[in-house]
This record gives structure tokens, C-alpha cells and sequence, in this order.
């Protein structure tokens, strides 16, 4: 879980050189594996298995320390500027002056069973 939030967080903050920001980021994961392995063979051969976990979920604890440094960017909105060519003169007359039918159910009423 920390991976996809760490990744999605680092692509907002980048838009030139995105692909080697998230490589980057992606990299962290790899290194982790690679280097918790050693570790928790030398944690448990030190203490015991509760005294390995209490000590690795001290250590991942730390990411939420991490996830508090991604902070949302204040991007202004971009306005959409739609040029307006002929097609989209001609759909907006046709969305103007469409008529448009409304058929309206009355689902109030009640009906009485077929008499058999």
C-alpha cells in the first residue's frame, strides 16, 4: 500500500521528468526488500521473533512520518479554451433548438389483479 501511495503522490508533484521520478521512487522498494531480508535474519538471531517484529514495525512506522511530507499542490485551474469552428457552431444551434419529448409514467396508480 505504500507503494502505489508513494507513487501516485510523487506523479502530481512532477510532469517533465515524471518516468524518472517514479523510477526513482520504485527503485525504494527493491532496496528495501534487498536490505530487510539481512536484517531480519540478524534481528532474530539477536531477539526473539516478537522482539523482530516490535522492532521492523518500529522501523515502518517511520512511513507515516514520510506520508505526512507529501502535502497536496495548490494547482490553479486551467480554463478550457474551445475555439469555435463550424462544427461546434452548428451542434450548438442543433442543442438549442432540439425539441425534446418527455414521456411522463404515472406509477401511483394502482391496477386490480386479472380476475381468473
Amino acid at each position: 500500500m505504500e507503494l502505489l501511495a508513494s507513487v501516485l503522490a510523487v506523479s502530481f508533484y512532477f510532469e517533465k521528468r515524471r518516468s524518472f521520478a517514479i523510477g526513482t521512487a520504485l527503485c525504494g522498494s527493491g532496496i528495501g526488500m534487498f536490505t530487510f531480508a539481512p536484517l531480519t535474519n540478524a534481528l532474530l538471531s539477536e531477539y526473539s521473533w516478537k522482539g523482530t517484529v516490535l522492532i521492523e514495525a518500529g522501523i515502518l512506522l517511520n512511513c507515516i512520518v514520510c506520508g505526512t511530507v507529501f502535502r497536496p499542490l495548490n494547482v490553479p485551474n486551467k480554463t478550457l479554451v474551445v475555439e469555435e469552428t463550424p462544427t461546434n457552431v452548428i451542434g450548438a444551434e442543433q442543442a438549442r433548438t432540439e425539441v425534446k419529448s418527455v414521456c411522463v409514467v404515472d406509477l401511483t396508480s394502482k391496477r386490480e389483479p386479472p380476475q381468473t
